[in-house]
């Protein structure tokens, strides 16, 4: 039996149920926590058996959500008389049911039994999967949309290529949940936790890149003559595109204003050559809100740009990050802001359910952090950061904030993080 993880923040996870709490007001139903989220479940749930965990946000493959009855629409499940609370985009969303957050789904192990090949006795407590036997169990819900601005519209093929080699512009890393992962960091490691900011990321780099000849220069070159073709210049990039306005085609993406590039003319002078600097944008991007009742300190037709990271790229793609302190010194001189930090120190004394719920400036009093605007339920929650040649980065999400996410979702208004993936 073959277990597959394709995205490990949308995955399946067995977990071990190890108690049942009590919660006010709801007398059928108890609690249970896993990784810092919250699942409700029937009060005659098993304890210390082994179960399988989806979060928030993920999306389940038909047939399971078929086998299992869980379609509200009881037409499309394997016994039509019985109906569940999950909608026909199979989408599991986190609710609030008299104060009580639930992010996260919890069903009985032979609840697989519907894949092929599937033998739940030989799954273990932390396994993970997306994927079994090459099927699809799970996946990141997205909604699907018609892209604006012309953004259908097929791009006509680069002349000469980009101008730019992706290897001298990186993504950044993915960020794992932290509570999932917290058991891979020693507890005498020194860790840092910044404030997760809620906005859309971007990336600016000086690199070297291709440089566009005249027609003599590419007839001298197709002649064998050692022309440079190579240059500096300056880049912006969303989380997973390159938003390259010198390209050879039409440069398209889905909003009516480009604000990478907008970012990226305010602050090029104050990038090294070789740099990559990596930061989230909040506020607005004209009159609209980059992320609904997230623009914290901005007023419409403002933006803010926030670092949380900087690399050295060098031409051969070999990147090494700047540690923290040096991130803050690289900001602190250039004028810069960088994404403030909640608590710094040894991970055994780390305690994160602190930072989840409340607002950093306003409940915790750390004046510090950016201020959330007035309609913000609570601070997103935080970035936990290891160091290294490249340092790891592991987030964990407020259950409140995960809640006011499926709201959005639910309205359709689409975050620009995932429009721009």
């Amino acid at each position: 039996m073959k277990l597959e993880v394709q995205n490990e923040n949308y995955c399946a996870t067995i977990v071990r149920v190890h108690a049942l709490v009590d919660l006010p007001g709801l007398d059928n139903l108890k609690g249970v926590q896993f990784f810092g989220f919250s699942s409700l479940v029937s009060k005659d749930t098993s304890v210390g058996g082994l179960a399988v965990l989806f979060t928030a946000e993920t999306q389940l493959a038909d047939a399971y959500c078929k086998h299992n009855n869980l379609y509200r629409d009881g037409n499309k499940n394997s016994d039509t008389e019985k109906t569940g609370y999950i909608e026909d985009n199979r989408r599991i969303r986190a609710v609030k049911l008299r104060k009580h957050v639930s992010s996260a789904l919890l069903m009985p192990l032979d609840s697989l039994a519907c894949f092929d090949g599937v033998d739940t006795n030989l799954l273990k407590e932390g396994d993970t999967f997306t994927h079994i036997n090459g099927v699809e169990v799970c996946t990141k819900y997205v909604i699907k949309t018609f892209q604006k601005n012309g953004a259908n519209q097929k791009n006509p093929k680069l002349k000469e290529g980009p101008r730019i080699d992706t290897k001298l512009l990186p993504e950044h890393i993915d960020t794992s949940h932290y509570l999932k992962n917290e058991h891979l960091i020693a507890e005498d490691c020194d860790i840092v936790a910044t404030q997760k900011i809620h906005g859309t990321s971007g990336r600016f780099a000086h690199q070297i890149c291709r440089r566009k000849l005249g027609f003599f220069e590419r007839v001298l070159k197709r002649l064998g003559f050692n022309i440079n073709d190579k240059t500096y210049d300056y880049f912006a990039a969303s989380r997973r595109v390159i938003k390259d306005t010198k390209a050879d085609t039409n440069f398209q993406h889905y909003y009516k204003k480009d604000i990478w590039n907008e970012v990226l003319d305010e602050i090029k002078h104050l990038i090294p050559k070789n740099y990559v600097l990596y930061g989230e944008i909040v506020g607005y991007i004209g009159d609209a809100e980059i992320q609904k009742n997230y623009s914290y300190e901005c007023e419409p037709g403002q933006h803010k740009l926030y670092i949380y990271r900087v690399s050295v790229v060098n031409p051969d793609g070999v990147s090494v990050d700047l540690s923290w302190d040096a991130v803050k010194e690289f900001c602190q001189v250039t004028g810069l802001s960088y994404t403030p930090e909640v608590w710094k120190g040894k991970k055994s004394d780390f305690d994160v359910d602190k930072y989840m719920d409340v607002c950093y400036a306003k409940d915790l009093g750390l004046s510090q952090c950016v201020k959330l605007a007035k309609n913000s339920p609570c601070d997103e929650g935080v970035i936990v950061r290891t160091e290294g040649m490249m340092p790891k980065f592991y987030k964990a999400k407020s259950p409140v904030f995960l809640a006011h996410e499926t709201k959005q979702l639910d309205t359709g208004d689409v975050d620009v993080e995932s429009q721009e993936s």
